[in-house]
């Protein structure tokens, strides 16, 4: 049986990329018109703030819409209103999701190079050993052979380093669900009762959605603790 979430999270994804593009669409029309429309020297200094502006604000929509594919399945939303959850949990939290952000990519490339550098070296000690006089139809199999290899142990370190990054994001997401909801608080509440809500946490109408009360399990505010 599908899971019922499959459905939205690509109608999501499909949203987003198509999203990207019309951005890049757009600026680079901006960008054509500008220079068409002026001197060369001239346009090309007025894209100068205009191509630092146009990543700032693109990092900025991507860090708050970067929830959204997690609202998808743990709260079994559509596209347009996982993301305005999205943009609702990551409302005063940029700063804090950004630097997370950062260092779990720089983290994730550094590894990824590490891991890559004793393969690439291996690559070439392999073609220098294995086949030190061969004729051009041995250096070209060896040659396809070792990037075949080398390029499957890349997408193997891509796809654990995806895996990482993807695993981050559910925390973070559960996170911010804390914070901004008193999850936590909830799942207490729900360990002592025995509740199960299918068992996956935060989904299920004891937990925080849109419109739902911000009352605690005695009837008092749930504690700000943004």
């Amino acid at each position: 049986m599908p899971n019922p979430w499959a459905g939205a999270l690509i109608g999501l994804a499909a949203l987003l990329v198509a999203a990207v593009l019309l951005a890049f669409l757009i600026f680079g029309g901006a960008a054509f018109a500008l220079i068409a429309g002026t001197d060369r020297a001239a346009g090309a200094l007025f894209l100068i703030p205009l191509v630092p502006a146009f990543i700032a604000v693109f990092a900025w929509i991507a860090i708050k819409v970067m929830v959204a594919p997690a609202a998808v399945v743990i709260e079994e939303v559509g596209p347009l209103a996982a993301l305005r959850r999205s943009w609702q949990l990551t409302r005063a939290n940029w700063w804090r999701i950004f630097g997370m952000t950062l260092v779990v990519s720089l983290l994730v490339g550094v590894i990824s190079q590490v891991v890559m550098i004793p393969v690439s070296l291996l690559t070439s000690f392999l073609g220098t050993v294995v086949s030190p006089h061969g004729g051009s139809g041995q250096d070209a199999g060896m040659a396809v052979a070792l990037g075949i290899a080398t390029a499957v142990l890349g997408a193997l370190v891509g796809a654990l380093g995806y895996a990482f990054q993807t695993s981050v994001m559910a925390l973070l997401y559960m996170d911010l669900r804390m914070r901004k909801d008193g999850l936590d608080i909830t799942l207490l509440r729900m360990l002592e009762t025995g509740a199960d809500p299918d068992g996956v946490p935060g989904r299920g109408a004891a937990f925080t959605a849109p419109g739902r009360s911000s009352q605690g399990p005695s009837g008092s505010a749930w504690p700000d603790v943004r």
